[in-house]
């Protein structure tokens, strides 16, 4: 198997010369840059008999196969809807140009960078495919004019709804306020670079 971390916009040759070479996919998120290249990445495999896995962590995270688990069990019912909301600095840190860049060629923005994240562990959870979405993105900062925030309502086929919020433009993280039940920081270094950032911007 050939694993595929180049930036997105190669994703698509790149994972056609692993193909011509027989090899399987780990393809880094997102996929392709659209939807009919996606598909074609697809069709490809399925061709050649050959596995795609666009790589998504998060779905095989512990948060996530505990709910799973959970769901299992029944303890709680039914899934009838999964509501999660994300809120970071993602904007603010470090990024490369690519990822601030407005060409859609690079997929910058939170939208292809960490969607593919959240939207996976939804699929995940809710079991099901999706068959309607509706969303709105934010582009907020004039500095850095790509976007940095969206809100989405998912309808899946088995009657699951889900909403989806996620902001890259706080100055806090959503672990601070779920009891540290989230990403892994080791240490309070995280939030004081966050604190400082804030205060230097004001």
């Amino acid at each position: 198997a050939v694993y595929i971390a180049t930036p997105n916009q190669f994703h698509l040759d790149h994972a056609m010369a692993a193909f011509e070479h027989n090899k399987h996919l780990l393809l880094e998120k997102p996929m392709a840059m659209t939807l009919e290249e996606s598909d074609r990445i697809i069709e490809e495999g399925e061709r050649r008999n050959l596995v795609v896995v666009v790589c998504s962590p998060h779905s095989f995270a512990p948060p996530t196969t505990a709910i799973l688990d959970m769901l299992s069990r029944g303890e709680l019912g039914a899934l009838r809807m999964i509501n999660t909301w994300y809120y970071g600095d993602w904007l603010y840190r470090p990024r490369t140009a690519e990822e601030l860049s407005t060409d859609q060629k690079f997929g910058g923005g939170v939208v292809f960078r960490q969607g593919p994240h959240m939207f996976d562990m939804i699929r995940t959870i809710a079991g099901g495919v999706g068959t309607s979405i509706s969303a709105t993105v934010g582009a907020w900062d004039e500095t850095r004019p790509i976007p940095g925030s969206y809100s989405a309502f998912i309808q899946f086929e088995n009657g699951v709804a889900a909403t989806a919020v996620y902001s890259g433009y706080d100055m806090f993280h959503t672990g601070e306020i779920t009891y540290g039940h989230s990403e892994p920081r080791g240490d309070d270094r995280y939030a004081k670079a966050r604190r400082d950032l804030a205060q230097a911007t004001r």
